[in-house]
């Protein structure tokens, strides 16, 4: 009996030296030629020449509005002026940030001598840009709600109306005077980023990679568009003013593809249409 426990043990450090191979088969290399990928690598050096080229840049211009999430609908605010001494003139509450059940993320928009802000339980407010006077406020958070629902969402100013989306699938036309809803409109899903405003409609991603196209008369829906159905959805999205331009961004696993519609119809538009000649999305080439 010890001599079979010997034997047995002397077994077993054998199979535990010859390690895997024991059991399977050695795989011969792939045939060709190895060439080390990293051997032409070198540090990156300035450019000596580019300090002679001379920036020309446009007079800046001082701008009145910051009507949506972007600026205006083109991304587009060129080159704008700033005081050589900026100072808070000044501030004010505009309502619950952030916590570990719901993030604020909306930045505030500026247009008809107003500041209008969204906080964390989607109550929106306006102030006077001037004086920081609080105009109006309303709260569009549904009565049944859940808290972990309400996240993200914007605001866009356009034609004397503030659009706004929510984490809870809807968009509000609100009148900008006095903040009463002059519509609201439910869509697929919840909406985390800002909308898009322009040509009288109103354009907005929801979080199952679904662009909608309202009427901004009467929140009448226009048309959608779904992309990358079969991907990871989007958290947030953004939409680009041109033939329409579309950009998604999400988890870096679910792949960023870029579209361009009609802004019409939806219909996917010509090859080329939101190009320009150095091959970046520009601004609306037609409908």
């Amino acid at each position: 009996m010890a001599l079979a426990r010997v034997l047995l043990a002397a077994l077993v450090v054998a199979l535990s030296l010859s390690g895997c191979d024991w059991f399977e088969k050695s795989k011969k290399p792939l045939p060709g030629e190895r060439i080390p990928v990293m051997q032409d690598r070198r540090d990156i050096e300035p450019d000596k020449d580019a300090a002679s080229i001379q920036v020309v840049l446009p007079g800046p211009v001082a701008n009145d509005s910051w009507p949506q999430s972007g600026g205006f609908p083109n991304y587009a605010m060129q080159h704008l002026a700033i005081g050589e001494a900026p100072q808070v003139i000044w501030s004010a509450d505009v309502g619950v940030g952030s916590s570990s059940s719901r993030i604020l993320t909306t930045p505030p928009v500026v247009a008809d001598g107003k500041v209008f802000a969204k906080d964390a339980e989607s109550t929106v407010s306006a102030y006077n840009a001037d004086t920081g006077q609080r105009l109006w406020s309303v709260t569009l958070k549904p009565e049944k709600a859940r808290d972990a629902d309400e996240f993200g969402g914007g605001l866009a100013y356009y034609g004397g109306r503030l659009f706004v989306t929510t984490g809870f699938a809807a968009v509000f036309s609100l009148d900008a005077n006095d903040g009463k809803e002059i519509w609201r409109s439910s869509v697929s899903a919840p909406v985390r980023g800002a909308p898009l405003v322009f040509g009288d409609r109103v354009f907005a991603i929801s979080i199952d990679n679904k662009l909608h196209a309202l009427a901004a008369v009467d929140g009448s829906d226009l048309w959608s568009f779904s992309g990358l159905r079969r991907q990871q959805p989007g958290r947030f999205g953004r939409v680009h003013r041109s033939a329409l331009h579309i950009r998604r961004t999400g988890e870096p696993a679910s792949g960023v593809r870029p579209h361009c519609l009609e802004r019409v119809a939806g219909r996917p538009a010509p090859r080329g249409a939101c190009l320009r000649q150095s091959g970046r999305y520009s601004r609306p080439t037609g409908d």
